[in-house]
């Protein structure tokens, strides 16, 4: 089941991003970019994003968080998607995506962009998004994360 998030889901959302940066990410960053990038728990980064605009959505399995996402229409920006590594690779990652797509095209976008970890690239271009581009993601704290510009021309 697909629905928006609730404050009441910001916790489960902000674990599961950092077992997800931790467990799926590790691979291709050095250790002290993926300490700084799952950084401590705290549900705030949930509510930094929703005062950016952006708007989560949850997938569970189950009983439990297997997925959530963020939709930025205004940037025509899908500005996360993460999977609990338990569920990686059992298609929830891509049910989600679907979802997300399909919501930007019924609001009108013609495009949707992504700034993709290194990790998920294939992930993206699977699913019809085409690299434009390559560069960085500001941590904070002097840190990047090297990343990937990928967009998706949708239907509208």
């Amino acid at each position: 089941m697909i629905r928006a998030a609730r404050r009441s889901d910001h916790e489960d959302m902000d674990a599961l991003f950092r077992a997800s940066v931790q467990a799926l990410c590790a691979d291709f960053y050095p250790p002290e970019v993926i300490e700084h990038w799952a950084g401590n728990p705290g549900a705030e980064r949930i509510v930094r994003g929703q005062t950016r605009g952006d708007e989560h959505f949850i997938l569970r399995r189950g009983g439990r968080l297997a997925a959530f996402g963020a939709l930025n229409l205004e940037r025509e920006l899908l500005e996360a998607l993460f999977v609990e590594p338990a569920f990686a690779g059992q298609g929830v990652g891509r049910e989600l995506l679907a979802f997300l797509v399909d919501l930007a095209g019924r609001a009108g976008l013609t495009r949707l962009k992504v700034n993709s970890s290194l990790n998920a690239v294939g992930f993206y271009q699977a699913n019809g998004f085409v690299e434009y581009g390559r560069g960085d993601f500001e941590l904070g704290g002097g840190v990047t994360l090297d990343s990937v510009f990928l967009e998706r021309q949708l239907n509208g």
